[in-house]
């Protein structure tokens, strides 16, 4: 099982989602990553700051129904 970074923003409810912690930080680059590895590795929770809720989700990568 594969685990994915999704990024909600408050304000306008976008989500997205990110292969890993890199992408988002290359997207996103005044996010401090020291900061969010200790939330979402080290203490396993989500980082919540101002209009920003990121969490690490497990992804099995199954394909929809047809």
């Amino acid at each position: 099982m594969k685990n994915v970074i999704v990024a909600t923003w408050r304000e306008s409810g976008k989500m997205e989602v990110f292969s890993s912690l890199k992408g988002f930080l290359e997207y996103y680059p005044d996010y401090n990553e020291y900061t969010i590895t200790n939330y979402l590795t080290r203490k396993k929770q989500p980082y919540v700051k101002g209009e920003l809720h990121l969490a690490r989700l497990p992804f099995t990568g199954r394909k929809a129904a047809a």
